[in-house]
């Protein structure tokens, strides 16, 4: 996951870091969005596969 540094760079002002922080959310909620699709396939694949006995 992608996290802004922990101090702002030099000149850098509030607009700018919350736009960083906005961009960071952002690709965070992507990253959740892959996930969430990939474990919903999974969990699909796994209860539509024939029972092993």
């Amino acid at each position: 996951m992608v996290s802004p540094p922990d101090k702002a760079e030099e000149g850098e002002g509030l607009v700018e870091v919350v736009a960083r922080m906005a961009q960071a959310m952002e690709q965070q909620g992507a990253a959740l969005e892959t996930i969430s699709a990939q474990l919903g396939r999974l969990e699909a694949s796994t209860f539509s596969a024939p029972a092993a006995r």
